[in-house]
């Protein structure tokens, strides 16, 4: 299976619950997370809202020739006022990754930090719409 840059980004994306440093479920933080998210090289993200209780989501990766991907995230940390989202890329093979989202002030797009093997990249993601699935 092939991952990108994107994949990571985006399943943290995940963006679709996120918690405060109490743990809280910040809902309306969550929902700027939750929807249809591409990249520059035409991947496609799809972010679900994330169960309050796990704070686990899924969220479906598109590559430009078609092949989806569904996996799931689970939100570990928000800091809203950083505009910051912490998760756990939960891949259906059984890998995680970590992955930081910053969102911008308007929430029309995202940053992406993934750490793999001690190197670190970066990433963008544009929203495109509210769709949580292909």
């Amino acid at each position: 299976m092939r991952f990108s840059s994107t994949t990571l980004v985006f399943a943290s994306a995940l963006l679709a619950a996120c918690s405060s440093g109490s743990g809280a479920v910040d809902s309306a933080y969550a929902r700027k997370l939750v929807g249809h998210w591409s990249s520059a090289g035409n991947d496609n993200l799809y972010f679900g809202e994330a169960d309050t209780a796990s704070k686990t989501g899924s969220y479906i990766l598109v590559h430009p020739d078609g092949k989806a991907f569904t996996h799931r995230y689970k939100v570990e940390s928000v800091t809203a006022r950083e505009r910051t989202i912490k998760t756990n890329l939960l891949f259906a093979g059984g890998d995680q990754r970590e992955q930081t989202f910053v969102l911008s002030e308007d929430g029309k797009s995202i940053e992406t930090t993934t750490v793999i093997t001690g190197i670190e990249t970066h990433s963008a993601l544009t929203r495109a719409d509210d769709k949580t699935a292909p």
